[in-house]
């Protein structure tokens, strides 16, 4: 799912377990069923959940510390990567790539949990494993040398190239992008860390919420994802307030150092490794055949409801997450917007995205899905549009007419991913049901990196660098213009994948007995794995080969 704006709403809507607390209980009964089916675990001797448990509190402590770092580390981005080290628009687009495509590996580490047990356990072992890469790479950046910023006299910064006094030109440190690549890298495998216990908590959070009795059956579910929102908006106020100093595009005069900042959330996570050990409780449990697993998943990518939808969420992901590389070096540079100020406009955004999956889910569940997408995509471009090209060509350029129109659009976002998303949810052949949505959510959260990895270098063919926005020309401008221009076209043009899916959800039912075809199944998984590929290979080179 797209987003312009500031980044986290798109990275909030790609990741699918977000759509978690919004499941029917008959859904969530039914997942659970299946996964406690599928692998042979005996319910008898397990403990009924209550929400008051200390095992439940572990589990939800999980989500509040997945919900502090995921809500940190990309945060650091605009005010560290874009601010401090002056980085272009496209280094600076391949970094989120990087930090979002962990997110592609939900699939590995569904099969990891779910068939290769550490010592008996399928769950706390890969929890400290999650955190102890985490907290390592955190460690590793807070005790890494920064080097000096690219302005080391803020007042430079909004100064036109050009018009650089020889004092002036002296204050610049420009060799500051190999340092800057490094800890790109150190964020990318702090998100792996992190997306593996994300991915662990969910498995487990299904089997807790099976075991609750019907009439509160999804209480701990909920609480568990309102407790990780909540903990990403505190996030948010941490980098606002204490990342908000003038080397780092801000106006206080208090704040903390980059490092300072990774050391402060390590020792916040520091608790969570004995909570994931003496307060979730997990039964041993014996490994099962891998090759089952594999074997379901290769069922299912040969049907035709599987390979269709797959295709639509990669097909239509694509052409919606375009995006340009302008656009973080205007609101640095045009729109002098503050770390702080975009913290703000985040923590509406989370709050607008939350409303919307909620009323949706209480009253969008029949809607004709085709047309609610195309009403949505436009009412989002249209939104988008406004502000972007008024910004370009100076007609208005207000930092919170930038900031705040994509809080409105959050809303017909939110409402296109999470009805296209309810289809993902009938999925056909028991026993196939854990091991296939982890499929579906890794495509979605593929698809986001290759689309911004496509137009990124598409937007190469422009000539889009910092200093040229800071002089503001009208050729310049006209150039940003094409690169809109590219991104809303191929935005309207992932409408066109539309028939791939179904009118409504329901309806999903002739898909599921669909024919099958192994050498779509084949020509599913080639693509997929060489985009993969490529996107990883593609973002890792322009982080690393620069300066």
């Amino acid at each position: 799912m797209r987003s312009s704006f500031p980044f986290y709403s798109s990275e909030l809507l790609s990741n699918d377990s977000h759509l978690a607390h919004l499941q029917s209980s008959r859904q969530l009964s039914k997942s659970a069923d299946v996964i406690e089916s599928n692998f042979s675990i005996n319910t008898s001797h397990r403990r009924s959940y209550n929400i008051c448990t200390n095992e439940s509190r572990g589990i939800i402590i999980q989500y509040a510390a997945v919900g502090l770092i995921y809500g940190a580390i990309p945060g650091t981005i605009y005010p560290f990567l874009q601010n401090y080290y002056n980085m272009e628009g496209d280094e600076i687009v391949a970094a989120r790539n990087l930090i979002l495509l962990p997110w592609s590996f939900k699939i590995v580490y569904n099969f990891l949990t779910d068939c290769v047990p550490i010592r008996g356990y399928r769950r706390r072992p890969y929890l400290l494993l999650g955190w102890s890469l985490c907290v390592a790479m955190l460690l590793l950046m807070a005790f890494t040398e920064v080097e000096a910023p690219y302005f080391t006299d803020p007042s430079v910064r909004f100064v036109v190239p050009e018009r650089y006094t020889h004092e002036q030109e002296e204050s610049i440190h420009a060799e500051r992008k190999p340092s800057a690549s490094k800890f790109i890298v150190y964020m990318m495998w702090t998100a792996f860390g992190y997306v593996l216990v994300d991915v662990t908590a969910d498995a487990m959070l299904v089997e807790v919420t099976q075991r609750e009795p019907e009439n509160i059956r999804g209480h701990t579910h909920s609480a568990a994802y309102t407790v990780r929102s909540i903990a990403m908006i505190v996030a948010n106020c941490i980098s606002g307030i204490c990342f908000n100093g003038k080397d780092y595009g801000g106006t206080f005069d208090f704040f903390l150092t980059f490092p300072e900042l990774m050391f402060a959330f390590a020792i916040f996570l520091l608790p969570v490794f004995p909570i994931a050990w003496f307060l979730v409780y997990e039964n041993r449990f014996e490994a099962q055949p891998i090759r089952h697993y594999i074997q379901d998943i290769w069922i299912a990518l040969q049907t035709k409801f599987v390979y269709q939808l797959l295709a639509y969420k990669f097909l239509s992901g694509i052409c919606s997450n375009f995006t340009s590389v302008a656009l973080e070096p205007m609101q640095m540079y045009w729109l002098k917007v503050t770390p702080f100020m975009e913290k703000i406009a985040n923590i509406f955004s989370f709050c607008t995205i939350a409303v919307t999956f909620f009323t949706i889910a209480k009253y969008g569940l029949q809607w004709n899905l085709r047309r609610t997408i195309v009403g949505t995509a436009l009412l989002s471009i249209g939104l988008d549009s406004m502000r972007t090209l008024s910004t370009t060509w100076n007609y208005i350029r207000n930092p919170w007419l930038w900031l705040f129109l994509p809080v409105l659009e959050q809303i017909p976002l939110a409402t296109s991913f999470i009805l296209t998303t309810y289809v993902s949810l009938e999925i056909g052949g028991v026993g196939r049901e854990a091991a296939l949505y982890g499929l579906l959510t890794s495509v979605s959260s593929l698809a986001e990196p290759v689309g911004q990895t496509i137009s990124k270098h598409m937007n190469a063919q422009f000539r889009i660098t910092n200093k040229a926005i800071q002089q503001d020309p009208k050729d310049v401008r006209m150039q940003i213009t094409i690169t809109l221009a590219i991104k809303y076209g191929a935005q309207l043009f992932a409408l066109v994948w539309l028939p791939l899916l179904p009118l409504q959800k329901q309806k999903t039912t002739r898909l599921t007995a669909g024919r099958t075809d192994q050498v779509i199944g084949l020509c599913t998984i080639g693509y997929l794995l060489l985009a993969f590929l490529g996107s990883m290979a593609s973002n890792l080179v322009s982080v690393c080969t620069t300066g």
